[in-house]
């Protein structure tokens, strides 16, 4: 029991650490980042976090196995139920990154130990995965905030100067018109 106490107390404080470090970032590159470092401390091995592009490796600069690499490619187009699938021979395990019906890469991980890892690893791994995609979301909405703003400051600024040199016109428009009529 005291174990067991433990172990729940070790995920819940893994969750709370990534769930900080997600809520700081708003750049998805970080969460992804954030994402990898966090997924190999739960399954106690490596991990990567595949965009559709590049990945994202814990440890950094890991080379990953070509097989690794095509296989989770296959499972990002294929776009399988979200469980979880076996890759490469049975050591890799791989399941989709999605958030409201929307793909957003494959998150792959080992276990460095040959024991498979306890069911409470496996549900910390699951909420991470969900952790990490909510993350990536509202970054992609924090950015898509940050562009409409930009726009919308920009739209005033048009706005101000459309005014101002249609009033520098209009008065000496008046003014030869005045003349001219005079």
């Amino acid at each position: 029991e005291a174990r067991r106490a433990q172990d729940r107390a070790r995920t819940t404080q893994a969750l709370l650490e990534a769930s900080r470090a997600f809520g700081a970032s708003i750049d998805e590159e970080a969460v992804r980042e954030r994402l990898a470092t966090h997924l190999a401390e739960a399954a106690k091995g490596e991990a990567v976090i595949w965009d559709g592009s590049r990945a994202f490796t814990h440890p950094r600069g890991r080379n990953l196995p070509a097989d690794l690499i095509s296989d989770v490619e296959a499972l990002e187009a294929a776009a399988p139920p979200d469980g979880v699938m076996t890759i490469v021979g049975g050591d890799w395990r791989a399941r989709p990154l999605r958030a409201g019906g929307e793909r957003l890469g494959v998150a792959a991980w080992r276990a460095l130990s040959p024991q498979a890892p306890e069911a409470e690893a496996a549900s910390l791994v699951d909420v991470l995965i969900d952790l990490g995609a909510g993350a990536i979301v509202r970054a992609r909405l924090s950015e898509g905030q940050a562009e409409i703003q930009a726009l919308a400051r920009t739209e005033q600024l048009r706005n101000a100067l459309l005014s101002s040199i249609s009033h520098d016109l209009r008065t000496p428009l008046a003014a030869i018109l005045a003349s001219a009529s005079s």
